[in-house]
């Protein structure tokens, strides 16, 4: 945290202001549909930290073309993991100084390049049961012209119709038991192990409750580690 004294424009110079400058290095993790993009985004809306999505960073090179965003659509397309040096060298070019993390690291190969990239001021964990996960899952439903998720926390106002455009709602082929217990599975194989790479920076919070309090306990444990005003 860093504070900026400055001098707007046509106000007395001798009356400075001052104004709270976030400098946060954050990483959410979580298993599938435990919301760690949800909350990244809210935290981020109320803090100012910036959230980086690596997901929505590839989606973009693939949508402007690049050799780069080429490389990463065929290996998408045949069901592969993007590599490690990449991603790396993807979010070389868009990680500004503060930032919450979303989407990566997720093996242990991943978080040791990233380690020589930037430091790491504390990693959120989301934990969520693998019980509420899959209830969640073949719970989601999803707006097909705006793309807004509803689900069993929170229920569009009228069945079948989203709030925010009126567009049509529907169900996931691929959100089904067996593809989200998969899912979990491999987050125990791969993602879990980072938990304990990142031991002494990590604080977990529940997130079997709904939106509101989990939300408040994770800008709470940014308040008592100084990473929020």
């Amino acid at each position: 945290m860093f504070i900026i004294n400055y001098i707007p424009e046509n106000r007395n110079p001798f009356i400075t202001i001052n104004i709270d400058v976030i400098m946060a290095k954050l990483i959410f993790f979580g298993k599938p549909m435990a919301g760690k993009g949800t909350f990244s985004k809210l935290v981020s809306k109320e803090t100012g930290i910036k959230h980086v999505s690596t997901g929505d960073l590839f989606r973009k090179e693939m949508a402007d073309g690049t050799d780069l965003g080429n490389s990463i659509k065929d290996k998408m397309q045949k069901g592969e993991l993007v590599s490690a040096d990449v991603t790396v060298e993807l979010l070389k070019n868009n990680l500004p100084e503060s930032f919450i993390l979303d989407g990566f690291p997720r093996t242990l190969s991943q978080a040791e390049k990233f380690k020589d990239l930037s430091d790491i001021d504390l990693v959120v964990e989301i934990d969520v049961s693998d019980e509420t996960i899959i209830k969640r899952t073949l719970g989601r439903m999803i707006c097909r012209k705006c793309g807004a998720i509803f689900g069993i926390e929170i229920k569009p106002k009228q069945e079948g119709v989203c709030d925010k455009c009126a567009g049509e709602l529907y169900h996931r082929e691929d959100d089904t038991e067996e593809t989200i217990k998969d899912r979990l599975d491999c987050y125990n194989k791969q993602t879990k192990p980072l938990l304990d790479f990142y031991k002494d920076k990590l604080v977990k919070i529940d997130g079997n409750r709904t939106f509101e309090p989990i939300l408040q306990d994770i800008l709470r444990v940014l308040k008592e580690k100084s990473l929020y005003m």
